[in-house]
Formats: structure tokens, sequence, C-alpha cells
């Protein structure tokens, strides 16, 4: 089935933080229509692919750069979806964020001719089955969310690791719905970031675990519910001394060793099961002594280590991959990164960032891969439509799996 694209349009629009990001409309010339848009990282990676600096609303196809792609890419045929992401390397340099658009664009059209989901789309691509992921719910945002010294973890989230897909959201309401409401009656109350956690001032890092530990023992057991903690350690490395690479945390920097101890302690005394970018990127001696280690059901997870690049997977330094498509560009690299990481033994994260739009095509990437793992944020505003399409992602699949 070969796609001959008629029409290419670009548009600005705003993501959930108010920021101008792109969308991409394409048509096919039998009228099959796909319609996509990049989100926005509020601190990307440096190891991550060059964004667009998009900032004009509305109608983009008359800016220079656009209305040569358009130009470009209007009248040419893909016969798959891997022809067109190929095609679209040849324009890297317009951005990451614009080639995403353009490729989930594609997929979606060619979806829409086909009569098929765009899960089912991607896992035939990947050539796998299906599944449902464990979603890692936001519960407290610290970091470059937060903006408190004492709260340095980018996310604490809370992973209902068993049950239906029903009863780990209803697992993850309970939790985050708890502790929202002891904030506002022993913290004088709370913010959200834009990732939809809770921020809860002067509240440290060590008393957010507590109170989610103490919750998931009450009400539930550390078997079916754990915690997740993304430490976005790229972030808190404040260069490297006699000592070392040193990291802050509180007001303390400590070395790569002394993290190590903090976060091994961390993982001894709670149920955290998934343990992301513990290191900063560069940090790689840390990053194999750490998975040496690594305690037996602990996820250890590469974000900024790997940005979603088939090259860089390893088993040797993490057990678990994130998943970003606009650290890579294109569908097709996405799933390659996928691949590489499966053939290595690793498993799968697929996640959101910051600023995201309406679009839900995350949840779509992570049942398409069947990763063990899917991060849109907190149960609140925008996250939601996230959560309603895994719902609907579920019903809509045969004799459903789920993750791990």
């Amino acid at each position: 089935m070969v796609n001959r694209i008629e029409n290419v349009q670009f548009r600005g629009i705003f993501d959930s933080r108010r920021n101008v990001t792109v969308e991409a409309e394409i048509r096919f010339a039998d009228g099959a229509t796909g319609v996509a848009s990049a989100p926005i990282a509020i601190a990307p990676g440096r190891r991550e692919r060059a964004r667009a600096d998009v900032t004009r609303l509305g109608a983009l196809d008359e800016a220079p750069a656009f209305a040569e792609l358009r130009d470009r890419i209007t009248g040419t045929s893909a016969g798959t979806q891997r022809d067109f992401d190929e095609f679209l390397e040849e324009f890297s340099a317009v951005g990451a964020n614009v080639l995403v658009a353009l490729s989930v664009a594609f997929a979606r059209a060619r979806c829409a001719a086909l009569g098929t989901p765009l899960s089912a789309y991607i896992a035939a691509d990947a050539g796998i089955s299906p599944r449902l992921p464990v979603p890692l719910v936001n519960v407290f945002s610290g970091g470059i969310h937060g903006g408190d010294p004492f709260m340095p973890f980018q996310e604490i989230m809370v992973a209902p690791m068993s049950g239906s897909l029903h009863d780990r959201l209803r697992v993850a309401l309970a939790v985050y719905e708890e502790l929202e409401a002891q904030a506002r009656l022993h913290h004088g109350g709370c913010g959200y970031s834009s990732a939809g956690g809770l921020r809860v001032r002067g509240m440290v890092f060590e008393d957010a675990l507590a109170e989610i530990t103490a919750v998931i023992d009450r009400r539930f057991s550390r078997d079916d519910v754990g915690i997740g903690i993304d430490v976005a350690a790229e972030h808190l490395r404040r260069g490297t001394g006699r000592r070392g690479t040193e990291y802050a945390i509180g007001d303390e920097l400590l070395t790569e060793r002394q993290l190590g101890e903090l976060l091994t302690g961390l993982v001894a005394k709670h149920p955290i099961r998934y343990l992301e970018d513990p290191y900063d990127p560069a940090d790689v001696a840390s990053w194999k002594d750490f998975a040496g280690q690594r305690p037996d059901g602990l996820y250890l997870c590469g974000d900024d280590l790997f940005v979603t690049d088939e090259r860089r997977m390893t088993g040797e330094l993490a057990n678990c991959t994130v998943i970003k498509l606009t650290q890579c560009g294109t569908l097709t690299r996405g799933i390659r990164a996928a691949l590489a990481a499966r053939a290595e033994g690793m498993a799968l994260c697929v996640s959101h960032r910051s600023g995201e739009t309406e679009d839900c095509g995350v949840c779509d990437l992570a049942v398409g891969l069947a990763s063990e793992f899917i991060k849109v944020g907190g149960p609140s505003a925008d996250r939601m439509a996230k959560y309603n399409q895994l719902i609907r992602l579920e019903a809509g699949l045969d004799g459903v799996r789920r993750a791990p």
C-alpha cells in the first residue's frame, strides 16, 4: 500500500504549560488524514536531539522553514512508516519535535486508511503483541518541577503492580488523594506541578517517601503496590572536584559513592520498585557499579542515559530504559530503540513530557510496544486524558495482557 501525500499543514498550539508547540496534519490522496502534536520537555537532557523553537500560534505554513518542509513533503509517496521516517531524516535540522509531529501524523493517516488502531499499527511494525503497562503515577514532584532543594528528586510515584488497569488506577488514586488530604491538613496545603504531582512546601524527600510508604503499608500490600523514583541526576550534578562527581541533595553535595549509599538505603527501607536516572549520564562507572549490586525486583531505568537511541542501549548499565519520541525524532527510531533494549534483556517505560497536549499517542506507543511501564504524570487536569486513553485501549484489546 503506497500512500501519496496530498496535503501537509502545520499549526502552533498550546501545550499544558501554555507554551507553544507544533501540530502537524497529513492528508493522503484517498482522503485519509492524521493529526499529531509534539510535547515539550521542561528541561531536555543534553544528549537529546535539538528541537525547533515554535512561538507563533495558528497556521505556520507560511513561515519559511515550515513552508519549505510542506512543499518538499507534499506530493511524495511512502509505502511504509519506515520509508516515510527515513525520508524525514533529510530534514533533521528542523528539530525533533517537528519530525515527531509529522511521523505520528503519517502513522495516524495510515491507520485511518487501514482501519486499524494506532497501538495495533505500532505493535505490527515492531513485530510484537500489544500489552497494557503498569502506570507509574506521579504523587510528589520535586527537582526542576519543585524548586525546593530538600525535594531534589524529580518524581516520587506510586506503582500499582497487580490487578486490572481499573484496579491499578483506583489504587493510585487512593494513595494520591490521601496524601493530598494530608498535605492540606498537616502542611498548609499544596500546589501542583506541570505534570500533576503534589508540590508541598517544606517537605523533605525522606518525609515524602515515609508518607507514601505509610499509606501503602496501612491500606495495601508491598507485593501489590510499590514506589517509583525519578532522581533525574543530570539536573543535580554540580561538577567534578577532588572527591569526584558531586550531586546536590538538600544542602549537601554528595559524591557518587555517597549518593549510591543514600539510594541503596532508601531502596532497603521503602518498597521502591523503579529507580530512574540515579546518576548523570557521563558517570558510567557509578551506573555499572549500581547495576551490579541492584536488588532483585528493582527496575533500574535510564532516561537521560540512553535518550531513546538504539546505539546506546546496554543491559550492563540498567535493566530498563525510558522511551520518548521527542528524544529521537521519529516513530521508527523509537521502535528501533525499544527493540534494541529488548535485545539487551531490558524493560521499557514509555514516558510523557512536562508540557503535554491533548494528543494521547504516548498511550498507544506504550501499549503497542508492550512496555512494562508508562509515565503520564499525576491524576489531575490534562493528564487524565492519558489515563482515559489507557482505559479505552484496555477495552479494545482481545485477551488483555498486563505488565509486568
